[in-house]
């Protein structure tokens, strides 16, 4: 019951991740077999991810009390699990970004606004370096044309460039 009562956040999460899950697993049915694999993919890798997530909780809650090893480097306090103050300009600025990404996703095209947003977002979240955003913007837009437009032949929105 400790566990329980410690972990309650995590386990609610669970339940509605793998529950909302459940729902969208079952909608898969209704599509064409080509059409269903990625979805039902990442349904499995969400499925995973939550039970590993519940596990490490798990673990981090029975190992609390066990002595650790002291190591060599120490974490920058940006990667621990205490949550600072919410910066709710940064948060508003961040929702109007989106807003702009899905009101010029249709006219300007996928290929042109995605990159521009994700090199955008990254860069005014301060979240990793250049090179890094560049790699990951590239990677995942190459992704999804293979995914999206050449393996499922699914339609985008091409915008100007159509």
């Amino acid at each position: 019951m400790k566990l329980f009562k410690a972990l309650w956040k995590y386990f609610l999460t669970a339940a509605v991740v793998l529950t909302m899950a459940g729902v969208f697993y079952s909608r898969t049915g209704k599509l064409p077999s080509m059409a269903k694999r990625f979805p039902v993919i990442l349904i499995y890798i969400i499925v995973f991810f939550t039970i590993l997530m519940l596990v490490e909780q798990i673990l981090k809650f029975v190992n609390k009390d066990k002595p650790k090893k002291k190591k060599k480097k120490k974490i920058d306090s940006e990667f621990t699990d205490a949550v600072g103050e919410i910066d709710y300009l940064k948060a508003f600025i961040f929702a109007v970004m989106i807003g702009i990404y899905v009101f010029t996703l249709k006219t300007l095209g996928y290929f042109i606004v995605t990159p521009v947003f994700i090199i955008a977002s990254f860069m005014y979240l301060k979240s990793t370096s250049l090179r890094n955003t560049i790699l990951i913007t590239v990677g995942f837009n190459l992704f999804v044309y293979l995914v999206f437009v050449k393996f499922l032949n699914l339609p985008i929105p091409m915008g100007i460039l159509s």
